[in-house]
């Protein structure tokens, strides 16, 4: 496991579970994916831009894996 923290800054971003990794659309007109990173690698998220969407999936698999994204998530809500 390489530890890595994700921040998504930008706007209109989705994200989702696919075949063990977590990707990063661009939520436009136009679907564009932007990148993918290993979920196993992953064990911060956090998203910080208006329009982020996301997954249960990703979530579910991402607190199997002990990853702090539902503080995250939460704080976004305070």
């Amino acid at each position: 496991m390489i530890g890595r923290i994700v921040e998504v800054a930008d706007n209109r971003r989705h994200l989702f579970l696919l075949r063990g990794f977590m990707v990063v659309q661009h939520h436009g007109d136009e679907r564009q994916e932007l990148g993918r990173i290993p979920i196993d690698d992953i064990i911060a998220v956090i998203a910080n831009a208006h329009g982020i969407t996301y997954t249960n999936n990703l979530l579910v698999a991402l607190a199997e894996r002990s990853c702090r994204a539902w503080d995250t998530i939460c704080a976004l809500w305070r």
